[in-house]
């Protein structure tokens, strides 16, 4: 049965919005207004309702079409009594655990690290790879398509999708909100 957004953890319960891909989510700026566009640029999800990474990572923890836990209190008794715990206390100290703020403090840390980690941010698709010069990477009928969203399409105005000035691969985003 096709559903056009993710089960959460608790089975057949579905959310509003598809869960993103956490891949390169790290690369992205903190919220913040731009004096010379008069616009806001960053923060995350597609709204900016998130305005750090820290911010955002713990959000999807207490989603009842998420995660599902009710309290950060909780989630710091789950994760205290699970196999991540004797690494959670190498990192933080054996006493964390006696400030729950700390330990979501801590929770929300790891999970930009593990954000943050290359297994996520590989920048090897065959675009990356075309876009380094390997001319074989994208078929024909991609490459009339990439034609289009770069040309006729306009697409690339908002998804910029050539090299960055940096050398760094393009993110398809500007960071900005249109309505």
């Amino acid at each position: 049965l096709y559903r056009p957004t993710s089960e959460g953890v608790v089975a057949g319960r579905f959310g509003p919005r598809n869960a993103l891909s956490l891949a390169y989510a790290d690369l992205g700026p903190d919220l913040f207004y731009d004096e010379a566009t008069g616009a806001y640029v960053g923060g995350f999800y597609r709204d900016g309702r998130s305005a750090t990474a820290l911010e955002q990572a713990t959000v999807p923890l207490f989603s009842m079409v998420e995660m599902n836990n009710a309290t950060a209190q909780s989630l710091v008794v789950k994760l205290k009594h699970s196999a991540a715990a004797a690494p959670f206390e190498a990192i933080y100290g054996a006493d964390v655990w006696n400030n729950p703020a700390r330990v979501m403090d801590g929770i929300a840390e790891c999970l930009v690290e593990f954000e943050t980690h290359p297994v996520l941010n590989r920048f090897d698709s065959r675009y990356d790879q075309y876009l380094r010069g390997d001319a074989t990477a994208l078929t024909a009928v991609e490459k009339n398509g990439l034609d289009l969203f770069m040309g006729k399409g306009g697409c690339a105005a908002c998804h910029p999708a050539s090299m960055r000035p940096d050398g760094t691969p393009p993110r398809f985003t500007t960071y900005r909100y249109y309505n």
